[in-house]
Order: C-alpha cells, then structure tokens, then sequence
C-alpha cells in the first residue's frame, strides 16, 4: 500500500486467469487496477473506487468471451496447420502519473500479445 498524501493510500487489485482449451492455456490475463482509501475523501474515494474496478471488470469481460474466442479460433487454426500453439496473452496496468492535495491522475494501459508460445 502506498500513502499518496496526507490522508489517503492506494493500492494495487489483481484480477488474473489462465483459460484453457482442450488442455491447452489459449489466453491468460493479468488486471490490475487501483483502490484508494481515505478518512477524508470517503464518498469521493468510493465513486473512483466504483468507476475503476468497473473498467477492470469490463477488461476481465472481453477477455472471457471475445478475446477467448479470438484465442480458440487461433488455437483450431494453428493444431489445424500444424503450427505451434501461440497462447494469448492481456494485461493492464497503472502508473500514478499525479498525486498532490485531492487531485489524482492516472495511466491506464491496455497490452495484448500473440507471440508465446505454449506446449499442446
């Protein structure tokens, strides 16, 4: 946990996952999104709170169905041809790009890779 400034911490939520198909790990994500805390900032604190552990559980959403999808698609295609399975691979993650009296900014990066390869 680290103390931001006088009054309010944040810390680091991980939502992670390997999904597999037909033994195979096709697609593993990694989410981590922030969680502040505050005696002085509660209600505030708790809508930014809402709002970011939304956009991670909407990121987590995508991953599950589309890019999921995206993954077997790629996986039926390489078995197919006899290529090497390439898993893919998402995370997010934040930076505190800003952190001074009440006002927070942060940086929010999306990665999806396709170039792992994984044993069938």
């Amino acid at each position: 946990m680290e103390i931001i400034n006088a009054g309010v911490t944040v810390k680091t939520n991980v939502l992670f996952e390997e999904l597999k198909y037909n033994g195979a790990i096709v697609l593993k994500y990694k989410i981590e999104y922030p969680e502040f805390s505050s005696r002085l900032y509660r209600l505030a604190v708790s809508a930014v709170n809402r709002f970011y552990k939304s956009k991670a559980l909407e990121y987590q959403s995508y991953c599950r169905g589309t890019l999921f999808k995206e993954a077997v698609k790629q996986y039926k295609y390489d078995v197919a041809n006899g290529f090497p399975v390439r898993m893919f691979e998402a995370m997010t993650v934040f930076e505190m790009t800003y952190a001074k009296a009440c006002v927070i900014s942060l940086l929010s990066v999306h990665l999806i890779t396709r170039n792992i390869f994984s044993n069938r």
